[in-house]
């Protein structure tokens, strides 16, 4: 049965880490960019604290897409590296168990959801194996991986030992089968970071995906945007809650041009100046001089809009319907005046509307 997260896992300081590695995740949700994490997925949501919900790569629960397929991909963040080269700890290898042999009810799909590792950089040549280890259990099918591995013909000895160590550290400590070994391999990824260096690449890469959602002209404010993201997931992180596209352009929208979120301010000035100008050419004088108002029909149009629902104004072409639209705007009568070509003069018309064509 699922357990709620620690206490210290969601409240006091010292999660700087943790905060940085969702708020990149939320870099790549509002940038658009994929995520290598989930070997190249689009991120569509992030999710915080899911230990509750029956997951226990629990930190963080990203849902990806990719070829048009959805994912969740539990992820377990560490400010430290996991792998040793004896191979993993027993603390991941237990939470990768429970997470695979979870009993139903579960949200984790074997067939289609991944686990991921975030965590900080290794040596070279255990960041190799293990990428090494996972990249070919994907691509080799389980019985063959587990037949390389146990049979002494892998070369790697780091791969050989990092096998054993997740086979044999199973939460009841009996050993798994070689071949559930190798199912399981195939779908945890290794994803590194060094958040936790006062020079860290990955701010680095963070701030460029925050350019990378920002206009062109705006691009200098990606360290500022940055900064952004991290104050709105502090809390989300911390409690628990759900990062969208949505709630990102909620928070940040007003203060960052961001390309997700165009501004459409000029485009609608360029349409108001243009029905103003084209209002105003509306020829409505006879000879240049004689001007018609019509004040007895627009009086009875305000009585009816008092009264009706809807008020039809229809007419002939050239009758005058657009000069006494406008004119009704111009004097602030309020009410909504809707004006339809001759399909409402018929007795299909919307009922209760009171027609008005003997007056045009």
């Amino acid at each position: 049965m699922a357990t709620l997260p620690p206490i210290k896992n969601t409240v006091g300081e010292g999660f700087s880490v943790e905060e940085q590695v969702v708020a990149s995740l939320a870099c790549h949700l509002l940038a658009g960019l994929p995520w290598a994490g989930c070997d190249g997925a689009t991120i569509r949501s992030i999710e915080c604290q899911t230990r509750q919900d029956g997951w226990f790569f629990d930190d963080v629960l990203v849902r990806v897409e990719k070829n048009g397929i959805k994912q969740a991909c539990g992820c377990s963040v560490k400010s430290y590296p996991v792998f040793k080269p004896n191979g993993a700890s027993r603390e991941i290898s237990v939470a990768l168990w429970q997470q695979w042999q979870a009993p139903a009810p579960t949200p984790f799909r074997r067939r289609s959801d991944q686990l991921a590792l975030i965590a900080a950089q290794h040596e070279p040549a255990i960041r190799e194996a293990w990428i090494g280890l996972t990249e070919s259990a994907r691509a080799i099918p389980p019985e063959s991986y587990a037949e390389r591995l146990t049979s002494g013909t892998e070369p790697s000895s780091l791969r050989r030992k990092g096998f054993l160590s997740l086979q044999r550290g199973t939460p009841d400590r009996n050993e798994a089968t070689a071949e559930e070994t190798a199912r399981l391999l195939r779908i945890l990824h290794l994803s590194e970071h060094d958040f936790h260096h006062t020079s860290s690449d990955s701010v680095t890469r963070a701030i460029a995906l925050c350019q990378q959602a920002l206009h062109d002209h705006a691009r200098a404010q990606g360290s500022d945007l940055w900064l952004a993201i991290i104050e709105f997931i502090s809390p989300v992180r911390r409690k628990g809650g759900t990062i969208t596209l949505p709630s990102l352009l909620a928070a940040l929208a007003h203060r960052f041009p961001l390309k997700q979120h165009p501004s459409y301010a000029s485009d609608w000035g360029k349409l108001e100046e243009a029905c103003h100008n084209r209002i105003e050419m509306l020829p409505d004088r006879i000879g240049n001089s004689v001007a018609l108002r019509r004040e007895t029909l627009a009086s009875r149009i305000k009585d009816k809009v008092a009264s009706q629902r809807l008020v039809s104004l229809v007419g002939m072409s050239g009758n005058g319907k657009s000069v006494l639209a406008r004119n009704w705007v111009r004097d602030g009568t309020g009410g909504a005046l809707w004006l339809r070509a001759g399909d409402l003069s018929t007795t299909g018309g919307p009922q209760g509307a009171f027609k008005l064509t003997h007056d045009i």
